[in-house]
């Protein structure tokens, strides 16, 4: 086929119509071949290197790389001017910058655990390194402020070596360039506070509860009624209830709350008769549910441009995935030999 094609090459045929014909690359292939631009980079080196040795309108030879065989066509070509010193000077100083920021940082890993190692006070060990130690206010197993939102940093915290015996932790990596080391600073065991001072918290979690219980059942009355009667602005409005009509609603509406639509659009689809239903709000309102009518969705309307874009981006999307594939093939079936 690869002889076939070359000849249709040199006979004159046109290119994007023997993509669209020859060309297992599903994502290009509908649009000519196009795979866009690329600054050198972009795809496997045979291929950047082929296509470097193209004039403009030229089609290449038949090139392989790990993803089979190409032929290539070079349809427009920027070559951009080289920008001054002048104007490259922040972006150089801000690259070198970062580089040496990353060469401390890495000589800082490598440094803490031994400065702590054993440490029973972490101020010398950050004097050492110009690091900074924080102290926090108290907090329990659910978590406090800050750092100690992680759950990794808590279960670090509460770690019998750390909680009971003093002991400083390993690193603990919370990104890219934020590590942090904790020690005990103080403890207090947890303790049954007296009635007096948790009376009115129990005394309010039971009224809330009472009251939620309450609505359920005035939701499940609410929603028997609806099972026989059609007009719910009447049943509303004798049952003291707010209610509301809504058209056209989508899964991404504005306006309403979105544990309501997740549950609205999980319900099935009604099949001649509506779909009552409830939920309870994180706000602790109880809504009930009449779902009438669902119509199926529409795509957003695309300018071939748009299309063009998208299938190129997907197109990439699919190549980088196909790419990762096959090399995770390859080096599973690889055998290395170390000596």
């Amino acid at each position: 086929m690869i002889a076939d094609i070359q000849a249709k090459l040199d006979a004159g045929e046109d290119f994007a119509t023997l993509a669209t014909l020859y060309s297992e690359d599903l994502g290009s292939k509908e649009i000519g071949g196009d795979l866009g631009t690329t600054d050198g980079s972009t795809f496997p080196e045979p291929f950047e290197s082929a296509l470097a040795e193209l004039t403009v309108g030229q089609v290449s030879s038949a090139v392989v790389t790990d993803a089979g065989f190409h032929f290539i066509k070079l349809l427009n070509e920027q070559k951009a001017e080289a920008p001054t010193l002048a104007e490259r000077h922040d972006f150089i100083a801000e690259e070198i910058a970062m580089a040496q920021a990353d060469s401390d940082y890495v000589e800082l890993l490598d440094a803490l655990p031994d400065a702590t190692y054993n440490s029973t006070d972490l101020i010398e060990a950050a004097d050492s390194l110009g690091l900074e130690v924080k102290t926090s206010d108290f907090f329990g197993r659910s978590g406090g402020e800050g750092i100690f939102t992680n759950n990794q940093v808590l279960a670090t915290a509460f770690d019998e070596e750390i909680l009971h015996n003093g002991a400083v932790s390993d690193v603990i990596e919370l990104g890219d360039d934020h590590i942090v080391i904790i020690r005990q600073a103080d403890y207090q065991p947890s303790i049954i506070k007296p009635l007096v001072d948790v009376a009115n918290t129990i005394k309010n979690d039971l009224i809330e509860e009472q009251a939620v219980e309450r609505l359920a059942l005035k939701a499940d009355s609410i929603k028997t009624k609806l099972t026989v009667l059609d007009d719910v602005e009447k049943l509303a409005v004798a049952e003291g209830l707010e209610w509301q009509v809504a058209l056209n609603v989508t899964r991404a509406q504005s306006g309403y709350d979105n544990n309501l639509l997740g549950y609205i659009f999980s319900q099935a689809k009604p099949n001649n008769q509506p779909i009552i239903g409830s939920l309870l709000l994180s706000n602790n309102d109880y809504v009930v549910t009449k779902l009438s009518t669902v119509k199926a969705g529409k795509l957003p309307e695309l300018e071939e441009q748009q299309k063009a874009r998208l299938v190129q981006q997907l197109a990439q999307q699919q190549g980088t995935a196909e790419l990762s594939l096959f090399e995770s093939d390859k080096r599973a079936l690889a055998d290395v030999k170390v000596f």
